[in-house]
């Protein structure tokens, strides 16, 4: 788990990701000082020590609209500020199995790529073509 320090309009918070379980999602519709409309849900997620956790998150209306579905996995997103309690927020996304470069031999380059005017490398033209 990477936790990344930001700075947005102003604010300064720490924040990660990471995979959860959507099990359940509220009917009621609120909405933030932002005026963005959101709903409560819960979430069963592995924390940092290897426990399955349950906990209250939100969903934005507009994602739960795209046909999010209760007992599937979406990425956790979890922003803290210093001396209040971590925010969970659910994407309509799954964090999926991320690849590594080893996965495709990019520590393997052998020299610079060229590139043509459109900035695609001359060999992955190549290999289309």
């Amino acid at each position: 788990m990477t936790i990344r320090n930001v700075t947005y309009n102003g604010q300064t918070y720490r924040e990660t990701s990471v995979e959860c379980k959507l099990t359940s999602v509220k009917e009621e519709v609120r909405e933030n000082t932002n005026g963005t409309e959101y709903v409560w849900c819960e979430v069963e997620f592995v924390n940092r020590h290897g426990n399955v956790t349950k906990a209250d998150a939100q969903i934005y209306k507009t994602n739960l609209d795209k046909g999010m579905v209760v007992g599937e996995t979406y990425m956790l997103n979890v922003r803290k500020v210093e001396g209040q309690p971590p925010l969970l927020l659910v994407a309509p996304f799954s964090g999926g199995n991320k690849a590594s470069d080893d996965d495709f031999g990019f520590d393997e380059v052998e020299a610079p790529a060229e590139k043509l005017e459109t900035g695609v490398p001359a060999a992955a033209v190549d290999a289309v073509f």
